[in-house]
């Protein structure tokens, strides 16, 4: 990315101006005795070792509903993107390379940009409902979002069929069924 392309990115995807990058000490060029060293600075405290240095974050807390347990047994399921594609700006995000064939699903789910609830776009494939690809931002507003979804049905998914949630924001929906037209 430009530097300016990577402003634009920062711009809508972070609330902050911050980026999350993560990397391990391996790729930091640290080596094993590094590990063990700091490993006795911090006295063995296992949960600071798995948080600070292996980026080993747990995943319940005293307070959850669900054990550390069952977390890591749905956490087997997930899966990280394989690639993504950047949409007006935007990063769409994908577990499996798309086929531009398919006739995907897309499914909306619109959060309003007031930093308090994702507006969501996840794609879905036909043959055994699987997420093949998701896009989830909680600054980008209605009209930006629509334009996205535009963007992706017109120029990525020719074919895909398009659902909207008709929640608080559902006369922009039924705005949407009744002239989709417009949009293509």
């Amino acid at each position: 990315m430009s530097d300016l392309e990577l402003d634009d990115y920062i711009e809508k995807n972070s609330t902050n101006d911050f980026l999350y990058i993560e990397f391990s000490y391996k790729e930091l060029g640290k080596s094993e005795k590094w590990l063990r060293t700091q490993t006795r600075l911090m006295q063995g405290n296992m949960a600071k070792i798995k948080r600070e240095l292996l980026l080993d974050w747990p995943r319940s807390t005293d307070d959850s509903v669900f054990k550390e347990d069952q977390l890591e047994k749905i956490a087997g399921f997930v899966k990280a993107p394989v690639t993504s594609i950047f949409v007006n700006g935007y990063s769409v995000d994908f577990y499996e390379k798309p086929d531009l064939k398919v006739n995907y699903i897309l499914s909306c789910d619109v959060g309003g940009g007031l930093s308090n609830d994702n507006s969501v776009i996840t794609i879905i494939a036909p043959d055994d409902f699987r997420v093949v690809g998701d896009f989830r931002n909680n600054k980008i507003d209605t009209d930006s979002f629509k334009l996205l979804i535009r963007e992706l049905m017109v120029t990525w998914f020719r074919n895909a069929i398009l659902i909207i949630e008709r929640n608080s924001y559902g006369k922009f929906a039924l705005y949407v069924r009744n002239n989709i037209s417009k949009f293509l």
